[in-house]
C-alpha cells in the first residue's frame, strides 16, 4: 500500500507546484511581493590625492502608511491574492550625524549639489503612474531605478536635490505618495532613526511578520478587515545611520576587484583591507523589515499532504480490524487480494480529496470523499465478513478514524499529541481484545490440512 500512497503524495506535490507556478504567472503581470527600502540620501565626496567615495545617510524620522485593497485573481481552478495600495511615505532628514562624525575637512569635500535620494521597490511594474516627491518646498519628479548600490534592485530616485542640503541647514522634510500594485505581501524596512509604520486593509486572515510584531493590531475576520502599527527605533536594525563606500556609488558588486572590505568605525562602516570576511554585500537594508502577508483562508494542498501522512496508519488499523475478525471468527478467511482492494479504496480517498478540493474547497471535499470511501468499504465488508453487523462495525471504525483525522488537520498544534493518543489507544484495544488468544494454536488451526 506504500506504492499507491507514494504515487498520490507525488501528485499532491505536483499539483501544489503547478498552483505556485500559476500564482507566479498571475502576479508577474500584476506585481510581485513589494518591499519599501529607504529613502536614503547618497552624497558624493571628493578630495585631492584621496580616492573618491560616497556617504549614505538615512532619515531621522520615517512615517509609512498604506491601506491595502486586496482581491483574488483566478486562472482556471488556481488563484492568487493581489492588491492595490497607495504608499504614503514621509519624514525628515537631519544632518546631525554628518556634523558629529565628519571633520570640517571631510565635510568640505561633500558634493551636495550631486546628492541623490533613492527608494527601493523590488517590482516597479506595480507603480501605476508618475510619482512626485515633496522635498522641502519643492516638487521633484522621481525617476525609475534605485541608482545606488546601497538600495539593491529596482526602485525610484531623484537627482540633484540641491537646496536645503548641508550640515549647517535645518532638517529637511520629504513626502511622497506611490500608487502601487503588489501580491501576497507588503513589507517596509525601518530605515529611519525613528519609524512609524501603519498598514491596514480589507482582508480577514492577515499574518504579521518581520523583525518585530506590531505594537497595535486588530483583525476582524467576519468584517474582513485588519490594521497594524509598528513603532521602531534604529536599535532594532543591523546597520548604521551613516556610512561610506569607495567610489561614486557605481560599483559592480559582481566584480570582486571593486568590492572593498569594510570594518566598523565611529559612524558606520569604512573601507579597509584588514578584515576579508566582511564586504559590501554585508549591508542589506531590506533584511530587517516588518510587514503583512495576505493568507488565503484554506491552503488545502498543505492539509492534503498532512492527511496523506496518516494513510499508512489508517490502512494499518483497518487491516488490523479485518485480521482480528479473521482470527476471532471461526471459519472466516480473508484473501490477501481482499485486503489489497480495501487498501486501494482507502488510498483513493486521498486522490478524491485532492481533486475535489481544487474545485469545491477542502471541507466539502473531505465530507464527500469520506462518505464515498466509507460507504464503499462498508458494503464490501458486509460481503467479505459475511455479516451485516461486522460491516457496520467497520463503518463505525472508519467514520471514527476520518472524523479524528479531520480534527487533527484543523488543530495543527495538537496533531502530534492527538496522533500519539490514537496510536496508543489502538494498541491498547488490540492488546485487550487478543489477550487470551493462543497464537500458536491459531497458527496451527489455520495451517494447511494434511491429507
Amino acid at each position: 500500500m506504500l506504492i499507491p500512497v507514494g504515487m498520490i503524495t507525488d501528485m499532491v506535490y505536483e499539483r501544489s507546484s503547478r498552483s505556485e507556478t500559476v500564482k507566479r504567472e498571475i502576479t508577474a503581470k500584476w506585481g510581485n511581493d513589494q518591499k519599501l527600502v529607504g529613502p536614503i540620501v547618497a552624497i558624493p565626496w571628493r578630495g585631492e590625492g584621496v580616492s573618491d567615495k560616497t556617504y549614505y545617510l538615512l532619515p531621522e524620522v520615517l512615517n509609512v502608511k498604506a491601506e491595502m485593497r486586496p482581491e483574488v485573481r483566478q486562472r482556471g481552478i488556481f488563484s492568487a491574492t493581489v492588491y492595490d495600495t497607495v504608499l504614503e511615505v514621509g519624514g525628515e532628514f537631519g544632518w546631525g550625524e554628518i556634523r558629529e562624525n565628519l571633520t570640517e575637512a571631510e565635510r568640505a569635500g561633500l558634493q551636495w549639489e550631486e546628492a541623490t535620494l533613492s527608494l527601493g521597490l523590488p517590482d516597479t511594474r506595480g507603480i501605476k503612474e508618475q510619482v512626485q516627491m515633496q522635498w522641502g518646498g519643492e516638487t521633484k519628479a522621481l525617476k525609475p531605478g534605485a541608482a545606488q548600490p546601497a538600495v539593491r534592485g529596482s526602485g525610484l530616485h531623484a537627482v540633484g536635490l540641491g537646496l536645503g542640503l548641508g550640515p549647517a541647514s535645518a532638517a529637511q522634510t520629504f513626502g511622497v505618495s506611490i500608487p502601487l500594485r503588489g501580491s501576497e505581501s507588503l513589507w517596509v524596512a525601518p530605515t529611519g532613526k525613528s519609524n512609524m509604520i501603519d498598514l491596514s486593509g480589507a482582508w480577514g486572515t492577515p499574518s504579521f511578520d518581520g523583525i518585530f510584531l506590531p505594537e497595535e493590531r486588530t483583525v476582524d475576520q467576519e468584517g474582513g478587515n485588519f490594521s497594524a502599527r509598528w513603532q521602531i527605533s534604529s536599535f532594532g536594525r543591523g546597520y548604521p545611520q551613516l556610512w561610506s563606500r569607495p567610489g561614486e556609488g557605481k560599483l559592480d558588486l559582481s566584480d570582486r576587484s571593486q568590492v572593498n572590505h569594510l570594518s566598523p568605525d565611529k559612524f558606520g562602516w569604512r573601507r579597509t583591507t584588514a578584515n576579508p570576511n566582511i564586504d559590501l554585500s554585508a549591508i542589506e537594508l531590506g533584511d530587517a523589515a516588518v510587514g503583512v502577508r495576505l493568507i488565503q483562508t484554506v491552503d488545502f494542498y498543505t492539509k492534503v499532504i498532512r492527511a496523506v501522512k496518516y494513510a499508512v496508519l489508517f490502512i494499518g488499523l483497518t487491516f488490523l480490524t479485518f485480521f482480528l475478525f479473521e482470527t476471532l471468527m471461526a471459519g472466516l478467511r480473508i484473501h490477501p487480494i481482499q485486503y489489497g482492494l480495501v487498501g486501494l479504496a482507502m488510498s483513493i480517498f486521498y486522490l478524491l480529496l485532492l481533486s475535489l478540493s481544487e474545485y469545491y474547497g477542502f471541507q466539502w471535499a473531505y465530507i464527500v470523499s469520506t462518505f464515498a470511501t466509507v460507504g464503499l468499504i462498508t458494503l464490501y465488508s458486509v460481503a467479505v465478513l459475511k455479516a451485516r453487523k461486522r460491516g457496520l462495525v467497520m463503518m463505525g471504525l472508519l467514520l471514527a478514524l476520518y472524523a479524528y483525522l479531520y480534527v487533527l488537520l484543523q488543530k495543527e498544534e495538537y496533531a502530534l499529541i492527538s496522533g500519539s493518543f490514537l496510536l496508543f489507544g489502538a494498541v491498547a484495544v488490540v492488546m485487550w481484545v487478543t489477550r487470551k488468544i493462543d497464537w500458536y494454536s491459531v497458527a496451527i488451526d489455520q495451517g494447511p490440512k494434511k491429507g
